[in-house]
């Protein structure tokens, strides 16, 4: 070795030796430029940053691999990209198969895996940075998770290459069994990395069957890396998944208690809390950072709270504060035209509609909501329309064809309507939503008997749905085909409908009325009918 080692590069093998540089690292130092090891397997090497490899002095032979060896040390010394650490890759490969002295070859052996990993390092950043809507990234992912087998199989040990593996099989059409196997492996194999191993608990608690397995590896998360926000979030849903609210809410206060003004903490706290249920306490968070920073989401976020509490009024000013930060938000727009609709305003849903499909034409949900708008407007030519290009450009969705349906029997072509539903229970022979729609369209048409025959199928499916029962009684009571009729059975329909409906539908009143008459009843009949008079009465008050 030449005397002093005061060379800025390798010194060559003039005497017989060669220094090949290896750094320590953890996961991201597949850029240091040197040959990356991620553990402490090769005690002895590891000295000074530099690994002292006894060559042969006899000249390299044409079919010795040395040559190669020495390539490839060259291109991953250089810093390579990752097409380049492919070349160091294929020519660690050919070194080896070429034949290599002992001590050469496990030298390649280990610049093998390193490059490897390094490869896959670089791919799953790409990977995870990506989108999943390509349809090519099952392969990419594939071709990531063969280097990172070829990793673990070169050094079982490999900590990272195992919690990597494991994120990769998490992904969509992934192997959990094969995420948790090396998980396991993950977490025996980085004992020494305290944080890595925290992930690896954080993600093996995510796939556990065992609830109480579940909170030891959360718990043991936490406490190997009590600094990720990430461990307390995840237990913290665990605890409120559990119905454990104030175990979950002590956790989300210490994410709080080291960064109290983190606005993002407190929305996920308070979208966490939403989403079990704890609609007083997520707001509770809510309205701190609307205090401190108001935004449109935020506004958004406690109307759709005040709305599912049904206090809409709050609901309406939380948006219209949203949209005076935003006057252009077409998400706050849509979520007022919803609104709307629920209130039953129907014009004002349209205006708000009509400004976001200005925008946003091709939305499946602001067109769906539009026909319906248009519906209950009474423009059912419009609706039919609507509905209609989203049912050509998805078939398949039997929900977008049974409201065709329902619009097209509304418009008095049930005809039309009937086949649709027909088409629905072909595939579907019990759904209660085609089957009450069929026998109104058969209602309609006049076909007594068929209409009946839904009915009674419908009613089987849904036994308290009054407007199945209505419906039915009434086609019972005053069908003009006699052998159809059934006054008897037509009573117990209707009084059950009325029940259900605690006496106040004037519609259904009437029918109990028309049912009492079928059966010759007709003081009763009289007593009923002067009742649905008496509620249309009312209600028309009330207006």
């Amino acid at each position: 070795m030449a005397k002093g080692g005061s060379h800025d590069g390798p010194p060559t093998a003039a005497c017989g030796f060669r220094i090949y540089p290896i750094a320590r690292a953890g996961a991201g130092a597949a850029s240091t430029g040197t040959v990356t090891m991620m553990n402490d397997r090769f005690p002895g090497r590891l000295l000074a940053g530099a690994l002292l490899v006894c060559c042969a002095l006899s000249p390299v032979l044409a079919d010795d691999g040395r040559a190669d060896l020495e390539k490839a040390i060259d291109l991953k010394l250089s810093n390579p990209s990752v097409e380049k650490l492919s070349e160091v890759i294929t020519l660690c490969e050919q070194a080896i198969k070429k034949g290599l002295p002992p001590d050469d070859e496990k030298f390649a052996k280990e610049l093998l895996t390193a490059s490897l990993f390094g490869r896959a390092e670089s791919k799953f950043r790409l990977l995870l940075g990506g989108s999943t809507r390509d349809r090519n990234w099952p392969r990419a992912r594939d071709a990531v998770l063969g280097d990172l087998e070829k990793v673990v199989q070169s050094d079982e040990k490999f900590g990272q290459a195992h919690l990597m593996i494991a994120r990769l099989q998490l992904l969509p059409g992934g192997n959990q069994e094969k995420a948790r196997d090396a998980l396991d492996r993950a977490i025996e194999s980085l004992a020494d990395d305290r944080q890595s191993q925290a992930d690896a608990y954080l993600l093996r608690g995510q796939l556990q069957d065992d609830p109480e397995k579940t909170l030891a590896d959360l718990d043991r998360a936490v406490e190997l890396d009590p600094e990720s926000a990430e461990a307390w979030q995840a237990r913290a849903l665990f605890h409120l998944n559990r119905g454990a609210v104030k175990d979950a809410i002590a956790d989300f206060d210490r994410l709080l208690a080291k960064d109290n003004d983190n606005v993002g903490i407190r929305i996920a706290i308070a979208q966490a809390l939403m989403n079990v249920k704890q609609y007083d306490e997520s707001r509770k968070y809510l309205d701190y950072v609307i205090e401190k920073r108001p935004s449109p989401a935020v506004y958004s976020m406690r109307a759709q709270l005040w709305a599912v509490q049904e206090q809409l009024d709050k609901a309406m000013a939380d948006l219209e504060a949203a949209l005076k930060l935003d006057p252009g938000n077409l998400a706050v727009i849509l979520l007022r035209a919803r609104l709307h609709f629920a209130q039953q305003n129907h014009e004002l849903a349209r205006k708000d509609l009509e400004t976001f499909l200005a925008l946003e034409p091709d939305l499946p949900d602001a067109i769906e909501l539009y026909s319906l708008v248009l519906a209950n407007l009474g423009e059912y030519d419009k609706a039919i329309g609507t509905i209609t290009k989203l049912v050509e450009e998805e078939p398949e969705n039997m929900l977008w064809k049974l409201q065709l349906a329902i619009f097209l029997n509304a418009a008095e072509q049930s005809g039309k309507a009937a086949a649709i539903f027909t088409e629905v229970l072909q595939g579907d022979p019990e759904n209660p939503v085609a089957l009450r729609g069929r026998a109104d369209a058969y209602l309609n048409l006049g076909d007594h008997g068929k209409a009946i025959n839904d009915y009674e199928q419908a009613v089987k499916t849904q036994p308290d749905d009054s407007g199945i029962l209505n419906n039915f009684a009434w086609v019972l009571a005053t069908s003009p085909d006699n052998p159809l009729r059934n006054g008897k059975r037509a009573v117990e329909l209707a009084r059950k409908a009325c029940e259900l409906t605690e006496y106040k539908q004037a519609h259904i009143l009437s029918t109990l009325g028309a049912a009492y008459a079928e059966i010759g009843d007709f003081e009763s009949a009289l007593q009923w009918s002067q009742k649905a008079v008496d509620a249309r009465t009312s209600r028309s008050r009330k207006r």
